[in-house]
């Protein structure tokens, strides 16, 4: 079913991270969007958008204004905005976000907990 997904059009610069990208220390910050499609390890931090593609494989820590998952993402997260979850995503960790939606066959196996608006403000600010 995740075949069927049409991703929302990116917003800023663009950091992509290909279907044979493998890396294991990353430390990452940036002003735009990230699209994740390989294997990483790591923190991740930018003030636009993350998406883990369908063979996207993420572990570690992400701080982001928005989250799509279609693959798989394992951590901890803090999404300032919205974190959408679609068919073929395999979430396991730790969420805190603004808003949330989860289709009906995503493996969720997290805590989640949504933002209060002051600590959202924070988040935003911090980026």
């Amino acid at each position: 079913m995740a075949d069927n997904v049409e991703y929302t059009s990116l917003e800023n610069d663009l950091s992509l991270f290909s279907k044979s990208s493998k890396i294991t220390q990353l430390e990452f910050e940036s002003d735009g969007d990230v699209r994740i499609d390989g294997n990483i390890k790591g923190i991740v931090k930018t003030k636009g958008k993350v998406i883990v593609g369908p063979d996207g494989v993420f572990e570690g820590e992400m701080i982001s204004n928005k989250l799509d998952v279609s693959g798989k993402a394992t951590g901890s997260f803090k999404v300032a905005d919205m974190t959408s979850l679609f068919d073929s995503a395999v979430f396991t960790g730790d969420l805190v976000t603004g808003r949330i939606t989860i289709d009906p066959e995503v493996t969720f196996n997290a805590t989640c907990r949504m933002f209060q608006k002051e600590e959202r403000k924070k988040l935003l600010e911090s980026l």
